[in-house]
């Protein structure tokens, strides 16, 4: 990993953006854990983690990136929320965890109940 793991490399794209497009849980939790700002920074345009993940149809990553403290109501430069670009991408599996989220905020994704 190294010292310039969060940096951004030459295609401008984090370490934890590249794991959560390649779906590395492992490596994601492990970024989090050394870095916990990391699930709420912002990269262009003001998205987050949570959008990528929302994006890419990662559940799995959206659970932990909310069990780590993502806003789930986060807004991009044109407005969009992870939940609103879940639902554009038809990844109908995020849409059901980040509504359930939002009845809910007290209970954390990704934990066991």
């Amino acid at each position: 990993m190294g010292i310039f793991s969060g940096f951004q490399n030459r295609l401008q794209k984090t370490k934890l953006q590249i794991e959560i497009e390649a779906g590395n849980i492992t490596e994601i939790k492990k970024l989090l854990k050394t870095n916990p700002t990391l699930v709420t920074a912002t990269y262009q345009n003001n998205y987050t983690a949570l959008h990528l993940a929302a994006h890419e149809g990662q559940k799995a990553i959206v659970k932990v990136l909310i069990s780590h403290g993502a806003d789930i109501h986060a807004r991009a430069k044109n407005g969009e929320t992870p939940l609103d670009i879940a639902k554009k991408r038809n990844h109908l599996i995020v849409v059901n965890i980040l509504e359930e989220d939002s009845k809910h905020p007290g209970k954390k994704q990704g934990e066991d109940t």
